[in-house]
Order: structure tokens, then C-alpha cells, then sequence
């Protein structure tokens, strides 16, 4: 590499001793940096992975109108025009859950999608 007058400048070769310090380094850095997060919130809330919203659908005026699935492929999930509010969270956890769509499961899988989405559900929103 050349510097601005044209002169090949050194490189510094870092030896296998000193690359592995400086990983060392970073790791220490990381659990640090992980632990203080950790401390940061004792009582290990539980972030949601299923936000619903509502009130844009004029056909369903004030009940949830659709849901984002946090981290998850299918990012949003419709409430169908008649579909009870609890039937529609619970098809939003159970899709959550299962990351993919019911319509493309068996029935077994179906069952197993919705007990796994109650239990997300339950954790996320205790009573």
C-alpha cells in the first residue's frame, strides 16, 4: 500500500500470539457488555414476538385488525372479516409459533402449532 508521496508504507503482520489476545480481548469485551445488559433487566422481561394493532379495518372498527410477528418470515397476519378476536390471536401465536403458514400443515401439525403458540402466549402475557 502507498502512501500520498508514493512510497510503499509497512505493514504490520500481527503474529498467531497476538491475534489471539486480541480475540481474547474482544470476548472479554462481549461478556462484559452481555452481563451489564443482563443487569440491566433482573426481572428478565419477556419481549413480545406477536404486536397486534387494530382499528384500521373499518369493516371490524375497534377490535385488532391485523398482527406483526416479530422475527419471523411472515411478518404480518390479517384478521379475516368474521373471525373472532381470540380465534385471531390465537392463529397469530399458533403462526408465530410454527413460522409458516396453518393452511400448509397437516392437522397434527395444525394442533401442535396452537398448543405451541398458547404456551408463547401465556408466556408473554401472564395473568
Amino acid at each position: 500500500m502507498d502512501d500520498e508521496w508514493g512510497r510503499e508504507m509497512a505493514r504490520k503482520r500481527y503474529s498467531d500470539e497476538d491475534v489471539l489476545k486480541l480475540l481474547r480481548e474482544i470476548e472479554l469485551k462481549l461478556e462484559s457488555r452481555i452481563a451489564k445488559l443482563e443487569r440491566a433487566d433482573p426481572k428478565g422481561t419477556i419481549l413480545p414476538s406477536v404486536v397486534v394493532v387494530g382499528f384500521t379495518n373499518p369493516d371490524l372498527t375497534s377490535e385488532p385488525a391485523f398482527a406483526y410477528l416479530i422475527g419471523c418470515a411472515f411478518d404480518q397476519v390479517v384478521r379475516k372479516v368474521g373471525e373472532d378476536p381470540e380465534d385471531f390471536y390465537r392463529r397469530a401465536y399458533a403462526i408465530r409459533a410454527a413460522e409458516c403458514q396453518l393452511d400448509d400443515m397437516t392437522d397434527d401439525e395444525r394442533a401442535a402449532a396452537y398448543a405451541a403458540g398458547d404456551a408463547l402466549r401465556a408466556r408473554e402475557n401472564p395473568v
